[in-house]
């Protein structure tokens, strides 16, 4: 430089420090590379490009079509920056708000399936009832039947057998227990006939919905929105990662 004011201008602007050389200051700038350098970029990575001093080209850098290019990009950086970072906001709220949707629908969902189960488990339990109160009703007539006949039956054996010494007397018991005894085994027929058609019960669970269980397939699926697998009803997820497919394996007990 020609002058002392200048000198002295140039060591008050340049004031920043050379990233790669930290001791050094910036102070020339290659146009080809576009990089920023002080003296020892020059010397110790052989720079052989025709470099600008800073100051030079700061002159008028201001005014240029160049700075006002790049304070646009900036600008436009920063409006994208801030776009960007309330986009993610969103979606972070989204998710939140749709991770507890999520979990409620999965909640209800629940409800209704233990409600459901619940009343058919207790139709199932009212219909065992109400069946064996029948069958106990009539069990209990043929029980009574049962034993008055065994009783009519045992009195005509005693009757018999008192009259064992006496000829008439056994004669005349004979003929009467004769009539009676037929009247008697037919009627023990009868209960035999109806103890035999009274069915036996026993509970059976559904093989479909033990079919269902065992494949964990009837509950759902926590699908992301990106899935371009074909949807559909009985297909669970499992907890492996298919590209950006991640899925979530539910299961509602």
């Amino acid at each position: 430089m020609s002058t002392m004011d200048n000198v002295e201008e140039v060591h008050e602007n340049l004031s920043e420090h050379c990233e790669k050389h930290p001791r050094e200051l910036i102070k020339y700038f290659c146009p080809v590379h576009q990089a920023l350098l002080c003296g020892d970029c020059i010397v110790l990575d052989s720079h052989t490009c025709k470099l600008e001093s800073i100051l030079n080209v700061s002159f008028s850098f201001k005014d240029s079509s160049v700075y006002k290019d790049i304070k646009c990009l900036i600008r436009k950086l920063a409006d994208d920056a801030c776009k960007t970072t309330t986009t993610v906001e969103n979606k972070a709220m989204a998710f939140g708000n749709s991770e507890r949707k999520n979990e409620n629908e999965v909640c209800d969902f629940q409800s209704k399936v233990i409600a459901c189960l619940n009343e058919q488990f207790q139709n199932l339990t009212s219909q065992i009832t109400k069946v064996n109160r029948e069958l106990k009703i009539n069990l209990l007539h043929l029980q009574k039947i049962s034993k008055e006949t065994e009783d009519e039956a045992t009195a005509l054996k005693a009757d018999m057998e008192k009259n064992d010494n006496n000829n008439v007397l056994l004669f005349i018991s004979a003929q009467r227990s004769k009539y009676r005894a037929n009247d008697i085994l037919d009627r023990l027929h009868r209960i035999e006939e109806e103890v035999n058609n009274i069915p036996t019960f026993e509970f059976t669970p559904s093989s479909q919905f033990e079919s269902a269980l065992k494949g964990r397939n009837c509950i759902g699926a926590y699908r992301s929105s990106a899935d371009t697998y074909e949807h559909s009803s009985d297909k669970i997820c499992s907890d492996e990662h298919k590209g950006s497919f991640t899925t979530v394996v539910l299961i509602v007990l």
